[in-house]
């Protein structure tokens, strides 16, 4: 009995005396844990700041960026052709030719003395014009997508179509890059993503009989949602890097549809109908590349140069299809995705 009892004060005695170291720790520490802390209060290896920091008063930035992108839409197909002995000649759908085109990209930031975060706003501009002309092949029937001949594809001669699509787009959002070890940087964000997205869609199909039928079709689009996102940097040393970066929107959006739809072998306008509809979309966007920079003029500049492949992917953009096949053909489908990718070479100046 006296063993038990010596053994209880003991486990006691433990008890109490990691209570009261615990108690002390906590008591040194003279910030909220979880909350915001003064640079004071905290090791300065914990998340130090990793922005570019140069001498000059402004504490400001820009960026300009040249892009050479690709746009690929779904559903845009034009025709394909059939042959009469299928199992010996294959025949060919006919896609709309998705050319790579130049656009730009232009920015302005801030250094905030607040915890160094940074404010940043950018503006995208690709706009681009595709053409595709499709010619009869030998021996062989060509049927328009986008012409009904009585409840069948119109047969052709030949077909030719534009499209045009036109991209506005402005983020603005808050950053803190800071190091994750000596050799990781990253620089989560957080904003917002406003813009435009236009598209104008005409097809002329000359039928048989060498006449002319035309269909157009033109969408409107705004758009304004949040975005987020992580850029993260590998370095290299001698100031080169190696970058990915990854960022997500969720934004509405409201398009406006119009279809003009021409009766056969005439001028008659047969359908003019316009559809208005607003839905939430995600976008996800995507990029790898390398870069290099250097402080120069006694740390007062900082010149960054990079080059990055980038991929954009937009859900339900294609609304042109499904305003046709819903008035021409009493069809419901679904609108196809946008696909943006291509180089973005970029240069930054901190002054």
């Amino acid at each position: 009995m006296k063993n038990l009892s010596k053994k209880l004060l003991l486990v006691a005695g433990l008890l109490a005396s990691v209570s009261l170291f615990a108690t002390d720790m906590q008591q040194e520490k003279d910030y909220d844990q979880g909350h915001g802390v003064q640079e004071h209060q905290m090791m300065g290896a914990f998340s130090a700041p990793a922005r570019f920091d140069v001498k000059g008063s402004l504490d400001l930035f820009i960026t300009a960026s040249y892009l050479y992108w690709q746009p690929i839409q779904e559903s845009m197909s034009l025709a394909y052709d059939q042959y009469p002995a299928p199992t010996t000649t294959r025949g060919k759908v006919y896609d709309m030719d998705f050319d790579f085109k130049s656009g730009f990209k232009v920015g302005m930031g801030i250094n905030l003395s607040y915890d160094n975060w940074n404010l940043y706003l950018e503006y995208l501009r690709l706009h681009s014009t595709h053409k595709e002309g499709i010619n009869l092949p030998t021996n062989a029937t060509l049927n328009c997508f986008w012409r009904d001949d009585s409840g069948s594809l119109l047969t052709c001669n030949s077909i030719s179509s534009s499209w045009e699509f036109d991209t506005d787009l402005l983020d603005f959002y808050m950053t803190r890059p800071y190091y994750l070890g000596t050799k990781l940087t990253l620089k989560p964000f957080a904003g917002l993503r406003g813009g435009w997205i236009d598209q104008k869609l005409n097809v002329r199909a000359i039928d048989t009989s060498d006449y002319p039928n035309r269909t157009w079709i033109d969408s409107d689009s705004w758009l304004v949602g949040p975005r987020g996102g992580v850029d993260c940097f590998w370095h290299l040393g001698e100031g080169f890097r190696v970058f990915t970066n990854i960022a997500a929107s969720l934004f509405y959006q409201h398009f406006k549809t119009t279809l003009k739809y021409y009766t056969i072998n005439t001028n008659t306008l047969d359908y003019y109908q316009r559809e208005k509809i607003g839905r939430v979309v995600p976008n996800i966007d995507l990029a790898l590349g390398l870069a290099w920079g250097t402080y120069f003029a006694d740390n007062d500049w900082h010149i960054d140069l990079s080059a990055g492949y980038e991929f954009h992917h937009f859900w339900n953009q294609n609304t042109l299809r499904p305003v046709y096949e819903a008035i021409v053909n009493g069809i419901i489908v679904s609108p196809g995705d946008l696909m943006l990718q291509g180089l973005t070479v970029t240069a930054r100046l901190d002054f």
